[in-house]
């Protein structure tokens, strides 16, 4: 079947549109930095 999509494929899809997910990690990241200074 041409065209059928895999769930490897649809993954790659996935971390291809975000980067990986570094943008995530990167705002999580920042969220976690604020609320610890908050914190303190």
């Amino acid at each position: 079947m041409q065209g059928s999509l895999t769930v490897a494929d649809a993954q790659q899809d996935m971390r291809t549109a975000y980067l990986g997910g570094a943008p995530g990690l990167f705002v999580s990241g920042t969220v976690w930095t604020i609320a610890g200074l908050v914190c303190l």
